[in-house]
């Protein structure tokens, strides 16, 4: 809105907060228990975001057309037109 000329809309006073989620982490006994009790698909999703990095919500919103096989990479940008 601040783009197109429209500001005071809302008093900052009434603006929404933001808090920032603690982040827990696993320590890597944890992972090694999870890949030792996890079947092979399992074990794929678990190394997949391990590897790469993707949390939950960008991980599963991912489609074959975000996949690189020739560099071993993942582009992350996602798309509706998913195939």
């Amino acid at each position: 809105m601040n783009t197109y000329g429209r500001r005071d809309l809302i008093p900052q006073s009434e603006w929404p907060t933001y808090e920032e989620e603690k982040v827990v982490a696993y320590d890597p006994e944890e992972v090694a228990r999870l890949l030792q009790l996890a079947d092979v698909d399992e074990t794929d999703v678990l190394e997949f975001f391990l590897s790469t990095g993707f949390r939950n919500g960008g991980g599963t919103h991912l489609g074959w057309s975000d996949f690189d096989a020739r560099n071993k990479g993942v582009t992350g940008l996602c798309k509706s037109d998913h195939s």
